[in-house]
């Protein structure tokens, strides 16, 4: 994977096809370590952020690939681990990683990430299948 440096650099406005081979990059080319985890995350968070402000929604098989990696670097143990998972689940229109989230029982999580799920719940609902829905909300 490439530095973090490299991600955070990024144009703002990136083509569909520019971060597609981005977020490739990442989930087929990185096995997925502990002390790489956060790391991939925190790439795939500045990928989402670009992929948002396209206001198109990631297309598939990338989208489902994309929730399969988040998935399997989830740690109910890991509060920043789960704060980037639900960013990015969010912005992505994840639904399949945001409803993995939500079936998390209580002694699959700490307690601090008990309550970032319920905050994400209270802020984002439990459908977030549509990134834009609220920018359609407040334009009609």
């Amino acid at each position: 994977m490439k530095a973090l440096s490299y991600y955070d650099a990024l144009p703002d406005t990136m083509t569909a096809q520019d971060l597609r081979h981005e977020f490739s990059s990442i989930i087929d080319n990185v096995p997925i370590q502990r002390k790489k985890r956060h790391e991939c995350l925190q790439a795939l968070w500045a990928l989402g952020d670009r992929q948002w402000h396209t206001y198109t929604a990631l297309e598939e098989p990338l989208k489902t690939q994309v929730d399969t990696f988040l998935i399997a670097c989830w740690d109910g143990f890991d509060l920043a681990c789960v704060e980037l998972v639900i960013s990015i689940s969010a912005g992505l229109g994840l639904q399949g990683t945001h409803d993995f989230i939500l079936s998390r029982k209580a002694d699959e999580v700490s307690f601090e990430v008990a309550e970032a799920i319920k905050d994400a719940i209270a802020e984002l609902g439990t459908d977030v299948s549509d990134p834009y829905s609220d920018m359609r909300l407040s334009a009609q």
